[in-house]
């Protein structure tokens, strides 16, 4: 295939990788295993404090990150505390 693509991103000891062919994912992760260790996790659920919603048929990705933002509320005792409007237009 002409326009295959495949990205690896690192952080620290967390991996992604990401590609439009299956066998040029498989080929790079076999690459990577004869020089590392690595697990195979599976699909990406969360990365790095983001939730990562796949959907095939669509072909949407939806990153979320409402996990870490109640974890901060929790953190800081404000699980509890109610939305309040700003000056802000809606939208904008």
């Amino acid at each position: 295939m002409e326009n295959t693509f495949v990205i690896l991103a690192v952080h620290i000891d967390d991996m992604l990788i990401v590609s439009n062919l299956k066998s040029s994912l498989s080929k790079m992760k076999l690459d990577l295993s004869r020089h590392f260790k690595v697990k195979d996790l599976g699909e990406v659920k969360f990365l790095l404090r983001i939730e990562v919603i796949h959907d095939r048929k669509s072909g949407m990705i939806e990153l979320l990150q409402q996990a870490y933002i109640d974890q901060l509320l929790k953190h800081f005792n404000l699980q509890d505390v109610k939305p309040s409007t700003t000056p802000l237009s809606s939208g904008v």
